[in-house]
């Protein structure tokens, strides 16, 4: 079993996003996983990719597994079309807020970066 990988820094931290560069918080919160839903403003984030089946039931019932996270994009992201470019079962690294205790657990994202694994 697997598990979806968060990771808190209290470091300064520079992005270039589109040509222009934002500062994130001291206090930000990483987690890394798959890309297993796309929808109008915001994705989900599971610690393993998804099949058709489970993506279709995760539509209907907002469940794509244990370890997945609702990711939205935060007022202050500088990333103008965070989620546009992203693929199903692809590999991200989020840069968020806190994640919220709540059923999904969801946070908001000031950053969000395609993991390359080839």
């Amino acid at each position: 079993m697997t598990s979806l990988v968060i990771i808190v820094f209290n470091t300064d931290f520079t992005k270039e996003s589109n040509g222009e560069k934002g500062n994130l918080p001291n206090d930000l919160v990483i987690v890394e996983g798959f890309v297993v839903s796309k929808r109008m403003n915001s994705i989900w984030v599971a610690d393993q990719p998804i099949n058709a089946t489970q993506r279709l039931l995760g539509l209907f019932t907002s469940d794509y597994g244990s370890g997945s996270i609702e990711v939205t994009k935060h007022p202050e992201a500088t990333q103008q079309e965070m989620f546009n470019q992203l693929q199903i079962n692809q590999e991200v690294r989020v840069y968020s807020e806190n994640i919220r205790e709540s059923n999904p657990p969801t946070t908001s994202a000031y950053w969000i970066e395609v993991i390359d694994n080839s």
